[in-house]
């Protein structure tokens, strides 16, 4: 019954919409003519004025929720020679949708703190988080009052677009799409000892962690509601939430999609486990810890010396590789698709690594034979593939 007399209070409540049009592009005759066909079956449900104000025309309609939302569909306007200068229907929905998004933050921000907690300890912020969301929160704390800042956990100056990100976003260690720095490749292949366990290396340290799976999963009975959700926080709640902050043109369906989609997520955070047995705390605790070293490990610009000639360990025989290696002289990063060439390198060019330190002492007198012989060999000219000259 209430929700009947909000409807009817709606539909009788009225709204100003108004625009400023260039007399460059319309004259007062031609624009109310465009108006008259534009609005068609509506016009006779609107208020509408034209009227002209110093070097420009002004353009007001008056009408009940729907027909002024109708307007935004009708009106083509351009801005080059249309300025908006009144909405009060865009004003009423940015205010609901602003209750509606404020609420849901609240429950994001209660949620990811519980769990994350209860998970990885009252230092999971400092451990867990990635440095670009760390960076943006201290944008916001260096404008807010210190007093403010020392009581208040980090998660409270969170955008609300990163702490959807900290609940669902993928990451992976070295990602599909970004450039490897030199020391973090040089670092990998003092690990490997043949070019076979190198690639296996780096399609692991590709593999896509995801804190959702790993963590926050384990908190709801149904995982697929959740993940369908997921889909929708981008398309009916983030997106909205960027019209609603930046003052752009909402619409009623979209607020509608925004406030059945929070109250949605709403309920299955509410679902949610107060807490994890034993074993699902181990669990979520060692993934935790795995995603730590990962964030830990992202890439920095430092060239390692070393590098070089630990990669001419391989008996390396493949010009694309070899190439993509040699821009790291110059360059302490490496383009991204050296990982693709990695994987679509044959394995038959790549042969096992000399024997190291260790390897020799076990089989020594082999080792110092095979020299003896290649030092009586006779000089050549003959390089093998991939030293150094």
């Amino acid at each position: 019954m209430n929700q009947v007399h909000s409807e009817k209070m709606n539909e009788e409540k009225k709204y100003v919409l108004k625009y400023w049009i260039s007399t460059e592009k319309f004259s007062k005759k031609g624009f109310s003519a465009y108006i008259d066909s534009a609005f068609g079956k509506i016009l006779p449900k609107l208020d509408r004025k034209i009227y002209l104000k110093q070097e420009y025309l002004v353009l007001k309609i008056i009408g009940n929720e729907r027909n002024i939302d109708a307007c935004y569909d009708k009106l083509n306007l351009n801005r080059k020679w249309a300025y908006r200068v009144q909405d009060d229907l865009g004003e009423s929905l940015r205010l609901k949708s602003y209750r509606i998004l404020a609420d849901l933050e609240l429950s994001f921000r209660e949620f990811i703190n519980r769990a994350m907690i209860e998970v990885g300890g009252f230092n999971w912020w400092n451990t867990l988080i990635p440095d670009n969301i760390k960076e943006r929160v201290n944008q916001v704390e260096q404008k807010t009052d210190d007093k403010q800042v020392d009581s208040q956990h980090a998660l409270e100056f969170t955008h609300f677009d990163d702490l959807i990100k900290i609940i669902t976003a993928d990451f992976q260690e070295l990602s599909d799409d970004e450039n490897i720095s030199v020391n973090k490749l040089s670092e990998i292949i003092s690990s490997c000892s043949t070019f076979i366990e190198f690639r296996n290396e780096l399609n692991e340290r590709r593999e896509v962690i995801s804190i959702w799976e790993n963590v926050f999963s384990k908190y709801f009975e149904n995982k697929e509601e959740w993940l369908d959700l997921r889909k929708r926080i981008e398309t009916d709640i983030i997106r909205t939430r960027h019209k609603v902050m930046h003052h752009r043109m909402l619409r009623l369906y979209e607020v509608r999609k925004l406030k059945k989609c929070s109250e949605e997520v709403q309920r299955v955070i509410k679902l949610a486990k107060r807490g994890l047995t034993k074993k699902e705390l181990q669990e979520a605790r060692e993934n935790l810890h795995r995603i730590s070293e990962n964030f830990r490990n992202y890439f920095n610009n430092v060239i390692s010396n070393n590098f070089l000639t630990q990669i001419n360990r391989f008996d390396v025989q493949n010009e694309k590789l070899v190439e993509a290696l040699n821009k790291s002289i110059k360059n302490p990063i490496i383009d991204s698709d050296f990982l693709n060439i990695i994987n679509s390198i044959d394995l038959s060019t790549f042969n096992q690594l000399p024997p190291t330190q260790s390897d020799r002492g076990k089989d020594n007198t082999d080792y110092e034979d095979n020299e003896k012989d290649d030092s009586d060999g006779e000089d050549t000219d003959e390089k093998k593939p991939g030293n150094k000259e």
